[in-house]
């Protein structure tokens, strides 16, 4: 295990200290620091039970620091997962995919959706027009708790501002706090983290002729990237089949997301998260596996 920074956060001192002696015997290379509040860019969080956290953390409850080291390793060694979801032209249903994603992944994990561009998801998740947005987050690599907003999806929200893109900065700052980040995205924004070996990279189809075309020429010009590619049936009729749609794409699809007049009408309900949506759910939850396991 390499230099890790820990941070050990509490507003008692006494659970500060407590947790601080636990560390008695661990490896030379950990750096600790003990905070009153969650500090940015902390290679593990350490938090103490005053603390409301609901990002990536190992809780700490005094009286138990048993298995505290091992923890710490374990979460050290948890690879945190970027997940940008681009879509092969407008009115794809991007949007609408990262965040049953998200909630599908907050089953199993802590996740946050990262809204890169306005495009109008904090009124479908059902906030008002005066949330806080990332450019909430108070500095380079500042702390996102004022700014991550809980969904009813069980996952996290940083929501975008009118105008301007979301920095690397702030993306960073939330993969080091939650195990899985879905971005929503578009192909320009993968410039930065393509580096970075935890960024995956989805592509939302519209399953025709001119989705097929859209999707061939952005994996030609983004060769460099790792792409899954999932179709998106948004409205009824005229369809490319599976088989004629990889061979126009010339790259396999990983599966096929049905057509759902109840996804839009759940979305203009305000009831987008809360309806079960049978087969076009079911087969977001196997993308979610999909993406844990790759």
């Amino acid at each position: 295990m390499g230099a890790l920074e820990i941070a050990v956060v509490s507003r008692d001192e006494d659970v500060r200290l407590e947790a601080a002696r636990a560390f008695d015997g661990a490896p030379r290379s950990w750096s600790v620091r003990l905070h009153e509040t969650v500090p940015p860019g902390a290679d593990v969080l350490v938090v103490g039970p005053d603390i409301d956290y609901q990002g990536r953390a190992i809780r700490f409850h005094p009286g138990d620091a048993r298995n505290l080291l091992r923890d710490i390793e374990r979460c050290a060694a948890t690879r945190n997962r970027c997940v940008y979801v681009v879509g092969a032209g407008g009115g794809s249903g991007v949007t609408t995919v990262c965040l049953h994603l998200a909630a599908s992944l907050a089953a199993r994990t802590t996740t946050c959706y990262v809204e890169s561009v306005w495009g109008g998801a904090g009124t479908r998740l059902g906030f008002p027009d005066d949330h806080l947005t990332w450019a909430d987050v108070e500095g380079p690599g500042g702390s996102l708790d004022t700014a991550v907003l809980p969904a009813a999806g069980g996952f996290r929200a940083l929501l975008a501002s009118r105008g301007g893109v979301v920095p690397g900065d702030v993306v960073a700052g939330a993969c080091r706090g939650f195990e899985f980040v879905i971005v929503d995205a578009n192909e320009d924004h993968l410039d930065s983290p393509t580096q970075a070996e935890d960024i995956l990279a989805v592509m939302v189809v519209p399953p025709t002729r001119v989705g097929a075309r859209r999707a061939r020429a952005t994996l030609a010009a983004r060769a460099e990237v790792g792409w899954a590619l999932i179709t998106n049936r948004t409205g009824p009729g005229g369809d490319l089949g599976m088989a004629e749609l990889q061979e126009a794409i010339a790259h396999p699809v990983l599966d096929h997301l049905p057509f759902t007049p109840r996804l839009r009408g759940a979305e203009d309900d305000g009831a987008l998260l809360q309806s079960r949506l049978s087969l076009w759910t079911r087969k977001i939850d196997r993308l979610a596996l999909a993406l844990i396991n790759a």
